[in-house]
C-alpha cells in the first residue's frame, strides 16, 4: 500500500441519457487512464459502471504498475443522487456534453 490514493471513476455510453456526456469517448477515457496508470507510488481506486467492470479490468490490470481497486457502482446509487435530482434539468441533461453526477 503507498502513502497516496488517486481515486477516479470511468463512466461513458452516457450521451442521450438522464445524465448527459460526451458521445464515442470511451477510448480517449482510456488512453487517460492508460497514462494514468504510468504512476507507481500511488494507489488508485477507479469506480464504474458495474456493466463496464470487465472491460475495464481488462484493459487497465496489464498498464497498472500499482494496485488498482475497480470499484462497480451505479450513478443511481450516487450518495447524492437525491440532491442533484432537486436541481437538475433532466430534458437538458439528454443533449450535454458533460455529466454533473
Amino acid at each position: 500500500m503507498n502513502d497516496t490514493a488517486i481515486v477516479t471513476c470511468f463512466y461513458t455510453g452516457l450521451y442521450g441519457s438522464k445524465y448527459g456526456g460526451r458521445l464515442g469517448r470511451e477510448s480517449h477515457y482510456l488512453h487517460s487512464l492508460a497514462s494514468l496508470l504510468k504512476i507507481t507510488n500511488a494507489d488508485f481506486f477507479i469506480y464504474c459502471d458495474p456493466e463496464q467492470e470487465a472491460m475495464l479490468k481488462e484493459c487497465v490490470e496489464p498498464l497498472a504498475r500499482s494496485q488498482v481497486t475497480i470499484v462497480p457502482q451505479s450513478l443511481e446509487e450516487f450518495y447524492m443522487k437525491d440532491l442533484f435530482d432537486q436541481y437538475k434539468n433532466f430534458t437538458e441533461a439528454e443533449s450535454s456534453q458533460r455529466c454533473q453526477e
